[in-house]
């Protein structure tokens, strides 16, 4: 086994605290917004080939080098490599909104932009591999997210609400005041005929000058240093629900006069607990708001957006992969296999993810043995140590010897281990902690 060096985006919506005070890293002012475990090419872990010695590699490379250490049941079946992404996300302010495609749509839609000749670093593209990008969330922390449209009746009540609010505020002399209050209203109508498409398409391509000055006077009511909007005889905040308000609240701080804080009036809001888990398939219309959640996907980089950034949007590709229709809450409950040890294994072939509560004592605790794997410690401390190997494919003219890394390793929280298919491995001890391990998904027949 491997341990590994992790790299960290410094994305702007980052936490410049959350990691110091999860992991007891020292404070660097800036945003640490990721901690990427894997093999994944725009950011690889590196593994220690030597606990003893300075020698690193990246994992990319090794696993180029050493497919048995993925294993043949290990390997996606879209081909070699580890076919997950494991990170832990710190936010502290919104992402954008966001889709991801389903496999069909991946592979049609990256060849089609590869014949086209668009560069891979081309801002217009869509596609950078052609792999679907499920993802699966657990929260550390109090986590808030948005996930899939809402009911269309009470996100035309919050417009509605949103559009009173606009001719309040208007300027008898400004058209332009009318004509954007008039802009919201008219989503309203669009979604009292249950058309979450219209709408969306509307905001982000039908009336974007009435659209942005909507957002614009949005956020001068809802901007954190301003009063919160007197609460009607329901208590709901210049009459909107009080979960809209306080996402308004949160978004506008960050994103003054974008469009996409209309986008938000049509999504879920959802509030996790710790432990509890969200898993997004392809399709589901999504944003992270705020929280420490620990998140392992496919391994691919593929993101259609629908607001709240400066990257590209392209609407039509947008409204192509988007499941347009009222969504259920994709909780992910875990299951319990034995005390200590929750798994969430969502329909997905290419992770599970599994939470793991060590006592102060106790008996080894064996870990998934049909590798590839990567164990995080999140609290406390960890020993993990290599069992009897595993038997192994190996192409019959490599002569190469697989490396093996360390027997034995201690993990701190923020740590990371990869435990290749070459071998079993169990915790055998340490401080009371909790870990994560990633493992492949089943494997359909």
């Amino acid at each position: 086994m491997f341990r590994m060096i992790n790299p960290v985006q410094d994305y702007a919506w980052g936490s410049t605290s959350a990691l110091t005070e999860l992991f007891g890293w020292p404070p660097t002012g800036e945003p640490r917004a990721e901690v990427w475990m894997g093999a994944h090419p725009t950011a690889p872990s590196q593994v220690v080939l030597d606990e003893g010695g300075p020698g690193t590699m990246r994992l990319d490379t090794l696993l180029a080098d050493h497919p048995e250490l993925v294993g043949s049941a290990g390997a996606s079946a879209r081909g070699a490599g580890l076919p997950f992404l494991l990170k832990v996300l710190a936010a502290a302010r919104p992402l954008s909104i966001q889709t991801h495609p389903d496999a069909e749509r991946a592979r049609a839609g990256f060849e089609a932009e590869e014949a086209a000749g668009i560069a891979r670093t081309d801002r217009r593209r869509c596609y950078s591999d052609p792999s679907p990008k499920p993802e699966l969330l657990v929260a550390l922390d109090e986590f808030t997210a948005l996930s899939g449209f809402r009911d269309a009746d009470e996100a035309a009540e919050d417009l509605e609400a949103l559009a009173r609010l606009l001719r309040t505020d208007a300027d008898s002399t400004d058209d332009a005041d009318g004509r954007s209050a008039e802009a919201v209203g008219s989503l309203a109508d669009l979604l009292a005929a249950e058309d979450h498409r219209g709408a969306l398409e509307e905001i982000l391509r039908g009336r974007r000058e009435e659209f942005v000055a909507a957002a614009e006077r949005i956020n001068r009511r809802f901007a954190p240093e301003t009063p919160t909007p007197r609460a009607d005889g329901l208590g709901r905040p210049g009459g909107l629900a009080p979960s809209t308000a306080d996402t308004l609240r949160r978004v506008t701080a960050a994103f003054p006069g974008d469009p996409g804080l209309l986008v938000t009036v049509l999504l879920q809001r959802v509030d996790l607990r710790p432990g509890e888990a969200l898993f997004l398939p392809a399709g589901n219309l999504h944003a992270y708001l705020r929280g420490v959640g620990v998140e392992v996907m496919a391994s691919s980089d593929n993101v259609l957006r629908g607001g709240l950034t400066g990257k590209h949007i392209d609407v039509d590709e947008l409204l192509a992969v988007t499941e347009a229709r009222r969504l259920p809450v994709p909780h992910c409950p875990p299951t319990t296999p034995t005390p200590g040890r929750r798994r969430y294994a969502p329909d997905c072939r290419d992770f599970a993810l599994e939470r793991i509560e060590l006592p102060e004592a106790g008996s080894p605790l064996p870990l998934a043995d049909d590798g590839p794997a990567v164990l995080l410690c999140t609290a406390g401390e960890l020993v993990v140590e290599r069992l009897a190997e595993q038997d192994q494919d190996r192409p019959a003219d490599d002569d190469a010897e697989v490396p093996r890394g360390a027997d034995r390793l201690r993990l701190r929280p923020g740590e990371s281990a990869f435990l290749p298919a070459t071998a079993r491995h169990r915790l055998v001890g340490g401080a009371s902690g909790q870990a994560f391990l990633a493992t492949r998904g089943a494997v359909a027949a």
